[in-house]
């Protein structure tokens, strides 16, 4: 399956792969139920998507108008890291961003520092809810 998506970090993390061949078809089923997963979480929900073995643009992209009713910005949503190697890609996601007028991307080259920026943010994400719970 080009597109493999798990729960992880105690289900603040939605942890994704995707390599080509891709579709829009199989892509936005799964982008809808992440979407109804983080809308019914109270605490926010990080998405790391790796998109190192994705390379061309996915099939069916002119169904792109499909993503109109997405909720970009759901209650607890929070920053999507992205790991891209292809340009085409990256111009095609960072298109879909702003199109969204959603700062929430933040996109790396590099696999390790994305990891660890996400690490970063999942601790500070604890950090947070500790302090909320000791108060």
């Amino acid at each position: 399956m080009p597109i493999k998506q798990e729960v992880q970090a105690d289900g603040r993390l939605m942890y994704w792969e995707i390599a080509d061949p891709w579709s829009m078809d199989d892509l936005i089923p799964k982008i809808d139920a992440v979407n109804q997963f983080i809308n019914e979480s109270s605490e926010p929900i990080y998405s790391f998507v790796d998109l190192r073995q994705a390379k061309e643009l996915p099939r069916g992209i002119a169904s792109i108008h499909k993503i109109r009713h997405w909720n970009w910005s759901p209650q607890a949503g929070a920053e999507v890291i992205l790991v891209i190697s292809s340009a085409a890609v990256k111009a095609m996601i960072q298109l879909l961003f702003r199109l969204a007028r959603s700062q929430r991307a933040v996109i790396f080259d590099d696999y390790a520092a994305a990891w660890d920026y996400t690490q970063q943010l999942l601790q500070q994400g604890s950090a947070q809810q500790e302090n909320k719970a000791g108060s």
